[in-house]
């Protein structure tokens, strides 16, 4: 059986470039007892991944010259000789980048793909959602009413400390790099306030102004002058879990910047580095509180999905410049999805073959408004609505034959007042919270 790869070409100095990377095709073995034939649908794209692109000793060890690059995957089980797993099971590893690949099963583990869409565990349910819990209540230790910085706070780590910060009751602080990912921490993820650190021309001032009581956890995604300027305004025993470094990842040379370890004696400051990796012990309970969390509705998350294997380069490159909102994921999943109309008693087909195509048509139609779930309405740029001010004109839903739980609905919706838009939910497990409540009880105009 032959397949696409993508091998390390070169070694990148500075910003890596698409020339550092290689596509090939390879011919792949028939499996032996104990493996399974793999096909990819979702891979994940992180920024550890370019310290790996250098050949340097760290946590982890660097991707070899002339051999595909390898990261978290999310595949389907094509051909078994296991007893684990059958024909159909989707399961995560730790994988090459090939649109096909052998794996032996002690490397693999299923997950359930009807529990939530099969890209979270790639995000919220695995190393990103992982790392955020145990970064946050393990070493920054939150206590209700603390004040809470997290920077790279659009990214995916950052979306779900936030989060969890909120739930422990604090008050957040976020850090991003344009104003639509700031409207988003704020009006989506419940942020208190955020930051737009291109377009704020002193960075310290606008943290004392936005932290009046000082920093008392500082969940630092970033470095940099961000982080000088946020230690600045630790407080007495205040924690720094030290999740990343990506302002630094592509510098050629040693960055110098204030000394941080007067402010941390003198001000017993807590500033602790961790790699996730190294706290399997603690995975069940992060797992446990995740999910629940998730279930409950008090957990979003957010996805960038480039489409197409091909696009994995531009996916890992796009890291860099801060293209991704939330985590970065490249889907391989292709033709197979078709989107239903439906109401609340029943279904019919309509000939939309993707979620985009749907709201293209619907754009054309004069819904050009983009609304939001929020406190029991529906908010737009210039206002809300609430129950009764609407009307549901249609609903589609759409679904991945791939993956049956990777679903969506969109909502053709028009107020009393002539102002038609378009929202788009998950549901399911992947649903806004308030989204059934308030939606099951609007009317269809037929």
């Amino acid at each position: 059986m032959k397949t696409r790869q993508i091998v390390l070409a070169s070694r990148p100095i500075g910003v890596p470039t698409k020339d550092n990377f290689r596509f090939e095709s390879i011919e792949l073995p028939q499996i032996k007892e104990g493996e399974v034939m793999l096909q990819g649908l979702y891979y994940s794209v992180d920024p550890y991944m370019r310290g790996r692109m250098n050949d340097a000793k760290s946590y982890a060890p660097p991707f070899q010259l002339n051999e595909p690059l390898t990261g978290g995957v999310i595949a389907r089980v094509t051909e078994t000789k296991s007893d684990s797993f059958t024909t159909g099971d989707y399961v995560l590893g730790s994988l090459p980048w090939r649109e096909n690949c052998v794996a032996n099963q002690k490397d693999i583990h299923q997950i359930d793909a009807t529990i939530a869409p099969a890209s979270y565990y790639l995000g919220v349910l695995g190393m990103t959602g992982l790392t955020a819990y145990i970064g946050l209540m393990h070493i920054g230790k939150p206590k209700s009413g603390e004040t809470v910085v997290v920077s790279g706070a659009a990214g995916a780590v950052g979306i779900v400390v936030g989060q969890i910060a909120k739930i422990q009751g604090c008050r957040v602080i976020g850090i991003a790099g344009s104003d639509k990912k700031t409207k988003m921490l704020t009006e989506e993820f419940g942020f208190d306030q955020a930051i737009n650190y291109k377009t704020t021309p002193d960075i310290e001032k606008a943290i004392i102004e936005a932290c009046p009581d000082g920093v008392d956890i500082y969940f630092d995604n970033v470095g940099g002058t961000i982080s000088d300027a946020v230690i600045s305004q630790m407080n007495l025993h205040s924690r720094i879990p030290l999740c990343g470094q990506i302002a630094l990842y592509n510098d050629t040379a040693n960055s110098s910047g204030p000394r941080v370890q007067p402010i941390l004696l003198t001000k017993s400051i807590l500033m602790q580095g961790f790699i996730v990796s190294n706290y399997q012990n603690l995975f069940p309970d992060a797992i446990q509180h995740l999910s629940q969390w998730v279930k409950e509705g008090k957990l979003k998350f957010k996805e960038t999905i480039m489409h197409g294997f091909e696009q994995l380069p531009d996916a890992l490159l796009g890291l860099f410049s801060g293209e991704n909102i939330g985590k970065m994921v490249v889907s391989a999943v292709e033709g197979d999805q078709v989107i239903k109309k439906v109401s609340f008693e029943k279904d019919a087909e309509v000939h939309y073959d993707t979620v985009s195509t749907a709201i293209s048509k619907l754009r054309k139609q004069g819904f050009t408004i983009d609304f939001n779930l929020k406190d029991n309405s529906l908010t737009h740029p210039e206002g809300v609505l609430k129950a009764g001010d609407f009307t549901i004109v249609d609903v589609y839903r759409y679904e991945g034959n791939s993956d049956p739980a990777d679903e969506a609905v969109v909502y053709a919706i028009e107020s009393k007042d002539g102002i038609k838009g378009i929202l788009v939910t998950g549901y399911g497990i992947s649903s806004d919270p308030a989204s059934e409540d308030i939606l099951k009880n609007l009317s269809i105009r037929e």
